[in-house]
């Protein structure tokens, strides 16, 4: 993905900041190689563009200004002074719709956020305190609980299960081309084993 991907992206994601950053950098790029028309002109658009959806009218007065400056396009020139005219208007007046829906997403973000927590405080509630000792004499943290005890079996019952280190191969004249290939790592029992 291009330098220039990553800024469309960011735009249509509306990370104005990272955007900005981005065509502030080309700028710098093109100042340095002395480029002047059409190319800083696209920039200045762009720049404009995002800072009018930021908010930020001055700033996209003021990349107008500098993109109307520079020898372009008629389409980049038509762009620019759209958007000049747009930002002199000044902020933008929320419909009515608009203010509705507004509303609705902070009263939304309001509810999530009490819903949280109370679903935080029922879930410390629920928690068990065990003063960092989670087994006591084998007890668990929870009074019901019973620790079970070890899991032990023959090797060649434990092997059959996955169990232990692997069995020893078969010699040559006894191995099947049908059989499983032969299991060549440990297997460890969890914690508690699942059958107990």
């Amino acid at each position: 993905m291009g330098e220039n991907d990553v800024t469309i992206q960011a735009f249509q994601e509306k990370k104005y900041d990272a955007a900005l950053e981005a065509y502030k950098k080309g700028r710098e790029t093109w100042q340095k190689a002395d480029v002047r028309g059409h190319h800083v002109a696209v920039l200045c658009s762009n720049e404009a563009n995002c800072r009018r959806n930021m908010g930020d009218l001055t700033g996209a007065i003021k990349a107008c200004e500098e993109g109307l400056s520079h020898y372009t396009t008629p389409e980049i020139r038509k762009k620019l002074a759209n958007h000049l005219a747009e930002a002199k208007k000044g902020p933008k007046e929320l419909t009515p719709e608009e203010a509705q829906l507004k509303e609705e997403k902070v009263q939304q973000l309001k509810e999530k956020k009490k819903q949280h927590k109370e679903e935080w405080k029922v879930l410390t509630e629920k928690a068990v305190v065990s003063d960092g000792n989670i087994y006591q004499d084998g007890k668990s943290g929870q009074k019901d609980y019973v620790v079970p005890g070890p899991f032990i079996c023959p090797m060649n019952e434990a092997q059959a299960m996955g169990l232990g280190p692997p069995p020893e191969p078969k010699p040559y004249w006894e191995v099947d081309s049908d059989d499983e290939p032969p299991r060549t790592t440990i297997g460890y029992l969890p914690a508690h084993h699942p059958n107990a």
